[in-house]
């Protein structure tokens, strides 16, 4: 049982030591605005408990936290630069 255990464990952490390895390898890029409206067009993004966001593709934010609804519009905002 305890050479289980073992086995078990030493598989679990090669395989996070190996999926953060892929992750350091991802390159972050700056995204503009059409870029981020059609990654988050038709996403939910969510902590899988306690709150999620839907980004409709009509503008419409769904957004559940603690059981409750609420709804609103999301869009993207050209960047302003200040001097």
């Amino acid at each position: 049982m305890k050479q289980c255990l073992t086995v078990a464990t030493t598989a679990v952490v090669h395989l996070l030591v190996l999926s953060l390895g892929a992750d350091a390898a991802e390159k972050f890029q700056k995204l503009g605005g059409s870029q981020i409206r059609a990654r988050l067009t038709g996403m939910e993004i969510t902590d899988e408990v306690h709150w999620a966001d839907v980004f409709a593709a009509n503008g419409t934010l769904t957004s559940y936290s603690m059981g409750r609804k609420k709804s609103g519009k999301w869009y993207v905002a050209e960047r302003r630069t200040v001097h």
